[in-house]
C-alpha cells in the first residue's frame, strides 16, 4: 500500500501549491515540466523493460517463447482495444460526468467540479492500474513515477478549478488501494512467469505513456489494456494443462 499512499500524498500536495500559488501558475509552465517528466518516464520504461527480458531469459524454467508471447499479447490486445475503442467510450464516458458539473451559471470553479476532474484524471488510466497491481507485487516504482506526474498535474488543476481537486485524495486512495489489496490477496498463487512477463508488458504500456507526453501524435493506451487481460488468460490457461 506505500505506493498507494504516497500518491495520494501527493495528490494532497500538489492541490494545496496550486491553491497557495495560483496567482502565479502559468500552464506553459506545465507543459515544460511534463515533458521533462515524460523523458524520464521513458528512460525508466526501457530500463524496466530490459531487466524484465533479461530476467525473463535467464530464468531456465522459462523458455525464449515468452518474448513472442508479450509480443502477441500487446499486438493482438491493442487490436481488441482499438475494435472495441476502449479509449473513446472512456473519454466519452468522463465527458458525460464532467458536463453534468460544468452547466453551472457562473464562472466560478465548483466543488464537485474540482473533485470529480481530478478524480478522473488520477484514476482514470492504464498507469494507476498497472501501477497498483505492481506495487502488489512488491515493485511500487511505477506508483511513485505516476505520484511525481499528478503531483504536477495537481498544482495546476487546483490553481484554475479550486480546492476540491484536494478532495480527489480520496478517490485515488480508495480505487488504486482496491486493486492494491486485490492484488495482495492473489498474490499467493501468482508465479514467477508471471510476475515478470506482467512487469515487461506493464512498463510497455508505461512506455507508451511516456511518448503521450512529450510527443504531439497521443498513443491511445487505454486500447492497450486488453493486452494483460491476454496474458492473464495465457497463464490461467496455462495453469490448468499443467495440472
Amino acid at each position: 500500500m506505500i505506493g498507494t499512499i504516497v500518491n495520494t500524498i501527493a495528490v494532497i500536495l500538489g492541490s494545496v501549491i496550486g491553491l497557495l500559488f495560483k496567482k502565479w501558475i502559468k500552464k506553459e509552465y506545465c507543459d515544460r515540466v511534463l515533458k521533462i517528466i515524460g523523458i524520464s518516464v521513458l528512460a525508466i520504461s526501457a530500463v524496466g523493460i530490459v531487466k524484465a527480458m533479461i530476467s525473463i531469459n535467464n530464468d531456465h524454467e522459462m523458455s525464449s517463447h515468452y518474448e513472442l508471447l508479450l509480443i502477441v499479447c500487446v499486438a493482438v490486445g491493442t487490436l481488441i482495444g482499438e475494435v472495441l475503442k476502449i479509449d473513446d467510450h472512456i473519454n466519452n464516458a468522463v465527458n458525460k460526468i464532467e458536463s453534468k458539473f460544468n452547466k453551472e451559471a457562473d464562472t466560478e470553479a465548483t466543488f464537485s467540479k474540482g473533485f470529480i476532474s481530478a478524480s478522473l484524471v488520477a484514476c482514470v488510466g492504464a498507469m494507476a492500474i498497472v501501477g497498483s497491481i505492481h506495487s502488489a507485487l512488491g515493485d511500487p516504482s511505477m506508483l511513485y513515477i505516476k505520484s511525481i506526474i499528478d503531483f504536477v498535474t495537481m498544482i495546476f488543476l487546483a490553481a484554475t478549478l479550486g480546492y476540491g481537486v484536494a478532495f480527489s485524495a480520496i478517490s485515488v486512495f480508495i480505487y488504486q488501494g482496491v486493486i492494491t489489496i486485490l492484488g495482495y490477496i492473489l498474490g499467493d498463487f501468482i508465479s514467477n512467469e508471471f510476475t515478470l512477463a506482467f512487469t515487461a508488458i506493464g512498463y510497455t504500456l508505461m512506455l507508451c505513456i511516456a511518448f503521450n507526453f512529450i510527443a504531439d501524435t497521443k498513443i491511445k493506451v487505454a486500447n492497450t489494456l486488453p493486452s494483460i487481460l491476454l496474458l492473464i488468460l495465457y497463464f490461467v490457461i496455462k495453469s490448468f494443462i499443467e495440472v
